[in-house]
């Protein structure tokens, strides 16, 4: 259900108890807290229900005066958010009273993902940028529309670290759009130009640049209707790829076992997009899938791709 934001509080959790499983939801709404935040909020929330410690949250200052807290920056150089990969079309806003989404879970078992890891790294990319090809190559296998276009992908991008923020809850990402244009094109060559086009949105600069190009637009105040046409064109993507890397959580709490950690399931708002977050927990990469359009058997095709690529390393796209 969406969050009404003029009505507190925007966050809201479900406990699924079973005889020996429990499955716990948390949910909040995206203005106040990122998916690292929820992550850390349910092991805080483990912790206490154990009987463990958790810490006490300080105050907030805004981004731009953490920014401007932690040295000088340079925005000069920095793109403009504007400029980000080609916007053909303008994003479209799915009818508010569409139903609900479809959320699909895929795990990659441990030995899998550690394969994945290692081949990453010895074919000069990340995991990220692995999944990033496993995306766009599944996409146009499922998905007929993307086979006709560029298809956007948008990575939120962590800069907490930049921030110096540490596990404050708020909402501390950037983002990088990359796009692939459907050209025949070897796995693991999509995977480092993926790694590429995310290292450039993950510079201090850019990041400052991107803060610093939005309070140019909304910082006077804008009404509804021209925030949403910015959003359609600054924002407009097919698909959201939103990686909370590893988690280094502790498995035990007192009773209680952490098994797998699913999400961010999260959407824009936009017709047809499509959504894939990724947890890294107990050596398994856990994949979930949050569209409003029917898609079945992405996921399932981004594990195929992903086997493959670390059997040979080269599978085309279709």
């Amino acid at each position: 259900m969406p969050f009404d934001p003029s009505r507190a509080p925007l966050i809201r959790a479900v406990l699924i108890q079973g005889i020996r499983t429990t499955g716990f939801i948390l949910a909040a709404h995206h203005s106040i807290a990122d998916g690292l935040s929820l992550a850390y909020a349910i092991r805080d929330t483990l912790s206490a229900v154990s009987g463990g410690p958790f810490a006490t949250l300080r105050s907030l200052r805004s981004q731009e005066e953490i920014l401007a807290a932690t040295g000088p920056t340079s925005v000069t150089s920095a793109a403009d958010p504007q400029d980000n990969p080609p916007a053909a079309n303008p994003a479209t806003y799915r009818p508010l009273n569409e139903g609900r989404p479809s959320v699909e879970g895929l795990r990659l078992a441990p030995a899998l993902t550690q394969r994945l890891r290692d081949r990453a790294r010895r074919k000069g990319t990340t995991v990220h940028g692995a999944l990033s090809a496993a995306l766009a190559i599944a996409g146009r296998q499922v998905l007929a529309p993307w086979r006709e276009m560029p298809v956007r992908v948008t990575n939120p991008i962590n800069i907490r670290p930049i921030l110096g923020v540490g596990e404050d809850c708020g909402v501390f990402v950037g983002a990088s759009t990359g796009v692939f244009e459907g050209h025949e094109t070897a796995f693991w060559q999509i995977a480092r130009e993926a790694k590429l086009a995310l290292s450039a949105g993950q510079k201090r600069d850019a990041i400052a640049a991107l803060l610093a190009a939005i309070e140019g637009v909304v910082g006077d105040g804008m009404e509804i209707a021209a925030a949403a046409e910015f959003a359609a064109n600054a924002l407009a993507h097919e698909a959201v790829l939103t990686n909370l890397g590893v988690l280094a959580f502790d498995r035990k709490f007192g009773p209680l076992v952490l098994e797998e950690v699913w999400g961010p399931a999260v959407a824009m708002g936009f017709d047809g997009e499509q959504t894939i977050g990724v947890a890294t927990i107990n050596g398994s990469i856990c994949l979930t899938h949050t569209t409003y359009t029917s898609s079945t058997g992405l996921l399932k095709a981004m594990g195929d791709v992903l086997a493959e690529a670390c059997r040979h390393g080269v599978p085309q796209q279709s």
